[in-house]
């Protein structure tokens, strides 16, 4: 995957939803230039999750690479191997790093498309598919074991010595999601175990100065035979084709959400253009008011640690390292 031009950050007023007959309710909820664009394609634009089957893949295409808490996370577990539930895997942006350090990993994915992502990246890798679901290291005692699960409704009836929840996952729960994963993650902590979760935090000065804004990237994937793009090999052997994804930021610090959208536009080989819309709403959450909700769970969290890499002029990424109440109590007698 290559970045081809650019971030451009534009100040926007409020905007107010689109009213005019006829447009989608998608439409009528999405400010700035990802509602422009549902509004010029009318009902002939796609739309989707970005957790969906096709977003799913992109989403990997995306994000898959991103480096992101991975030498804290590694650093704060340590060399001794370890237990882990790691919470919303996806496609093992963190989970091959887990396996490579070393330790046991249980996987847990709502979206059934990030797991088969998961495991066919896991088996090239070094690791062994078994039918029953596990995916064991040849020549090694690691294991990853992948569960489909919502981590709001979490009981695998079983501890771990640590818990990991990678960056944003936190974001796309309300409150009272976030209240019942807290808890679940307590109850599935063993004594003297550890929460790991990072999160987004952005800066005050900018959003006091600059509350509502739109950042758009744009990146073109090469096309080719099972190429990166999602695009089912459409793309031509001899390079033709592949995808232009336009991501689209909305920041709205009044309303503390994000709108994240992606327009894809998959390219066959012979031009022939295809759009699809790919929508999340990512919400904005202050690290006080995380650790308010994780004591209501019986966690403490004992140290937060700035994340090296994810530090952006108007935000930065945080990682929070948790324990079960009593074992905070235990360790300040």
């Amino acid at each position: 995957m290559s970045a081809a031009a650019t971030a451009l950050t534009t100040p926007h007023p409020a905007a107010s939803p689109a009213a005019a007959t006829g447009l989608s309710a998608a439409a009528a909820d999405r400010p700035g230039t990802a509602g422009a664009l549902l509004r010029m394609f009318g009902g002939a634009l796609p739309v989707e999750d970005i957790y969906s089957e096709q977003g799913s893949v992109l989403y990997d295409v995306i994000g898959g690479g991103d480096q992101h808490e991975v030498t804290e996370l590694l650093a704060v577990l340590g060399g001794a191997r370890r237990s882990v539930l790691e919470l919303a895997a996806g496609a093992g942006r963190l989970t091959l790093p887990l396996l490579a350090d070393g330790h046991d990993v249980v996987a847990l994915e709502k979206s059934p498309m990030m797991l088969r992502l998961l495991a066919a990246k896991a088996e090239p890798a070094g690791h062994l598919h078994l039918a029953d679901g596990q995916v064991r290291r040849d020549g090694g005692p690691a294991r990853l074991t992948l569960v489909e699960g919502d981590m709001t409704r979490l009981d695998l009836g079983r501890r771990f010595d640590a818990v990991v929840l990678g960056a944003t996952s936190v974001s796309l729960l309300d409150e009272a999601g976030r209240a019942a994963m807290f808890a679940a993650v307590r109850e599935h902590l063993a004594p003297a175990g550890v929460f790991l979760f990072s999160t987004l935090q952005m800066r005050r000065g900018p959003m006091l100065a600059q509350p509502v804004r739109e950042n758009i990237h744009v990146l073109t994937v090469p096309g080719g035979p099972d190429g990166p793009d999602g695009s089912d090999g459409r793309g031509g052997s001899d390079g033709l084709g592949g995808s232009l994804i336009t991501l689209i930021e909305w920041v709205d610090g009044t309303a503390r959400q994000r709108l994240i959208s992606a327009l894809r536009a998959t390219v066959a080989p012979s031009g022939a253009v295809e759009h699809r819309l790919f929508t999340s709403r990512v919400r904005i959450l202050e690290t006080a008011d995380l650790e308010r909700e994780l004591a209501a769970a019986g966690l403490t969290a004992v140290a937060r640690q700035q994340v090296t890499g994810g530090q952006e002029p108007d935000r930065s990424t945080v990682l929070l390292r948790c324990v079960r109440a009593e074992d905070h109590e235990g360790e300040r007698r």
